[in-house]
């Protein structure tokens, strides 16, 4: 589970490529680790994903403390998400519409009061990979306009495991290490250092997910901060209106 957390913590344009290689060119981790997650059907019918959590976070007063934050972001096929995030004194939203992505702050305090923003070509490409990552459960990067590396064996955590590199472009990438025995994925890293970790499990409509993700980052000062979401509830192939994702309108005076 990737999600980007950085605007909202202060710490979730592609061409097509040729088609995807044969199944015989596929490294056989990635079918193991399709497999420990859930059948080929299921994850082939996969459209849509709603993640309702719970998010432990550093607080800006004070990073020795955390504070609780209510999460809710929605992935739809091929590269659209909304991710919804309420706060003590506001609530932000992030959109990714295609190729538009979006980023609305509104105060509740006075909901009518909120700030639209139209996010930079660098934050739509992180959001677009994000989107894929969630979704597409490790196979077919290559139509998407990226690569995949199989990076050999590494030891991680005493556990011998198999390192493959989701590459979207030179600027973004996630190294995914899987147990070569279960297909279990053990960590993933990002490109800027962030290590994210699963944990527990959930099952639902035949699909295995975590009960808790964590993810470790560093911040300006070079601590390291931990951010933690406890899923309460996943939902898969909600139908949802294709508006649903759209650049907000401006409120009328």
């Amino acid at each position: 589970m990737i999600f980007s957390l950085r605007r909202p913590l202060a710490v979730l344009c592609l061409l097509l490529a040729p088609a995807l290689a044969s199944a015989a060119e596929e490294h056989p981790i990635i079918a193991k680790a399709r497999k420990f997650v859930g059948e080929e059907s299921t994850l082939d019918g996969l459209r849509t994903l709603r993640f309702v959590a719970t998010m432990s976070v550093p607080d800006a007063a004070d990073t020795t403390k955390k504070k609780t934050v209510k999460l809710d972001v929605v992935f739809e096929k091929p590269d659209r998400q909304l991710m919804q995030l309420g706060f003590d004194d506001r609530v932000e939203i992030t959109g990714l519409d295609g190729f538009d992505g979006w980023h609305l702050l509104q105060d509740k305090s006075d909901p009518p009061r909120r700030r639209v923003t139209i996010l930079p070509p660098a934050r739509i490409r992180r959001l677009r990979a994000e989107t894929w990552e969630n979704l597409y459960y490790f196979r077919g990067l290559e139509r998407a306009g990226g690569t995949v590396e199989d990076q050999g064996d590494h030891l991680v955590d005493g556990v011998l495991t198999r390192k493959i590199a989701y590459i979207h472009s030179p600027t973004i990438r996630f190294s995914r290490y899987f147990d070569p025995q279960t297909g279990r994925l053990v960590v993933t890293e990002t490109e800027d250092g962030r290590i994210i970790r699963e944990e527990g499990e959930m099952v639902v409509q035949g699909l295995r997910f975590p009960r808790t993700v964590e993810t470790f980052a560093r911040n300006a000062q070079g601590v390291v901060e931990t951010v933690t979401l406890t899923f309460e509830k996943i939902t898969i192939n909600e139908p949802l209106p294709r508006e649903y994702f759209a650049v907000p309108r401006p409120r009328a005076p």
